[in-house]
């Protein structure tokens, strides 16, 4: 048994003496006393139960908002890290694609060769 439990059968017991009692003798006062003190216990209990599932509550809430969070912020470094391997790549791509496309120019005679030495440093320059 709690505390409480047998604070409010006490606190029970005490009410049903107190009902078969004269009004106004002194046992009397002295018991009503006894039970408002009961009373008071019993209301501290309570209101100590219910902030320590307030407590409980709040904990449990900001953790999952941290976990919310923490989820969140995985989604957001795997997208950064994504355009950042999209930048690279797209940039290596694009430099391979010049150099490629100016060669091929420069073959057929279209392009002049300060076209394809810039594409060539500039993967040069990205491979290092």
């Amino acid at each position: 048994m709690s505390i409480k439990t047998k604070l409010i059968e006490e606190f029970n017991d005490e009410i049903e003496r107190l009902g078969k009692m004269e009004l106004g003798s002194e046992a009397y006062k002295v018991t009503a006393d006894g039970v408002t003190k009961l009373a008071d216990r019993i209301i501290k209990i309570e209101e100590s139960e219910k902030d320590a599932e307030m407590k409980n509550m709040d904990n449990s809430i900001a953790n999952e908002l941290k976990l919310q969070q923490m989820a969140e912020d995985r989604k957001d470094r795997i997208i950064k890290n994504c355009i950042e391997g999209t930048k690279v790549v797209g940039g290596f791509a694009l430099a391979t694609w010049a150099f490629v496309a100016s060669m091929n120019f420069e073959k057929e005679g279209t392009l002049t060769t300060e076209g394809g030495r810039t594409a060539l440093r500039s993967l040069l320059r990205f491979v290092k």
